[in-house]
């Protein structure tokens, strides 16, 4: 599994379950700013491995998943769970410029705290429903955390590779051929060869010097 961006343990959490002992079963593979939405892809959003879907006592239908941001306030990461989604919603339907405002408000220590164009931000997600309260509704499992710097204008896209299965080691190299033995009489038949052109030169030179 991937690897946190932030440490978990150097990041403020609050209005929000304990997640420091979750298991990292999921990687984040993609985020996506939008100007009217926000999204976050990952590995046990689909298939049969997909975490599973839990309602919150006093709700009237299920949700699956809650996004997490993370900012610096004073030079302290903080974060809360901010965003419920349900199995079939992709998006937050609103951009993350209003986050101060429709993602966090309810946190004190991070309500005023938008960050802008170029500032550096942190993102997760875990299971059931972590926001505004403390009790898990559902398995204790989160992503990794990933850190972008927040593009302009709301509009911008993240890419994380998947930890892929280390390749299979390379085959041993074979050894080296062993050369060829040589003749034993190798050295006589060169010796033979050189006497052989030797005697076609001077041949060569007194037929050119005969006369004519």
């Amino acid at each position: 599994m991937t690897a946190d961006a932030i440490p978990l343990e150097q990041i403020a959490f609050s209005h929000c379950p304990d997640v420091h002992d979750w298991a990292v079963t999921a990687t984040i593979t993609r985020v996506d700013f939008e100007p009217r939405d926000f999204r976050v892809e990952f590995t046990k959003h689909q298939g049969p491995e997909r975490w599973p879907d839990a309602t919150t006592p006093g709700w009237d239908g299920p949700l699956q998943y809650t996004i997490f941001a993370i900012i610096q306030v004073d030079g302290q990461w903080r974060s809360t769970g901010c965003i419920q989604l349900w199995q079939s919603r992709n998006g937050v339907g609103g951009p993350f410029s209003a986050g101060a405002k429709d993602w966090w408000f309810r946190t004190d220590a991070m309500k005023d705290t938008q960050p802008h164009a170029g500032e550096l931000v942190g993102f997760f997600v875990a299971a059931g429903d972590c926001r505004l309260r403390t009790e898990p509704t559902s398995v204790l499992e989160r992503s990794n955390i990933v850190l972008v710097a927040v593009p302009e204008n709301d509009h911008g896209s993240f890419s994380f590779n998947e930890d892929l299965p280390a390749p299979p080691p390379l085959p041993e190299p074979l050894p080296a051929p062993l050369p060829l033995p040589l003749p034993n009489d190798f050295a006589g038949q060169v010796l033979a060869l050189l006497t052989r052109i030797a005697e076609a030169q001077e041949e060569l030179l007194r037929i050119v010097r005969a006369p004519h």
